[in-house]
């Protein structure tokens, strides 16, 4: 039987940022090409339908998402990606075929990754200029408490 991928914690995508929310589509798309593979495996034509159905609506969003106007020729060759993997699902449904669904995750994976890797340096930024924020909101506090005390005197 086809499951979603697995999101611990719904806070997880309400408080995520765009580039965590990218990494979760990429994930659901594998795990639905997974489930698709596993499916074949099982004879479960159900499971291997639901599977590639999903995986359709991830890749959609995806390309859904893209904006080709600031995104240029990565844009414009994402959508080409996205294209070609969504025109490959019939074939994984009506063939059986596992090297169809291995090859997209071979071609998501990599993208996955490197969502991944932009996503946590977004952010350890954004928690290294908060970190800096507070020490200088707390600092300006101190500051303005000391010279309250020395005109007190």
């Amino acid at each position: 039987m086809y499951t979603k991928a697995n999101i611990d914690n719904i806070e997880e995508v309400n408080e995520a940022y765009p580039s965590r929310l990218i990494v979760i589509m990429y994930d659901e798309a594998i795990a639905s090409l997974e489930a698709a593979i596993a499916a074949i495996a099982n004879n479960d034509i159900e499971g291997r339908f639901n599977a590639t159905t999903r995986t359709a609506e991830v890749i959609s969003q995806l390309y859904l998402a893209l904006d080709m106007e600031l995104g240029g020729p990565i844009a414009e060759n994402l959508g080409a990606l996205y294209n070609h993997i969504m025109t490959q699902m019939p074939r994984i449904n009506f063939a059986n075929d596992i090297e169809v669904a291995e090859q997209a995750i071979k071609l998501l994976r990599p993208i996955r990754n490197s969502w991944a890797g932009l996503d946590e340096r977004i952010r350890s930024e954004v928690e290294t200029a908060e970190a800096e924020g507070a020490a200088a909101v707390a600092a300006a506090m101190v500051e303005k408490e000391a010279a309250g005390v020395v005109n007190a005197i």
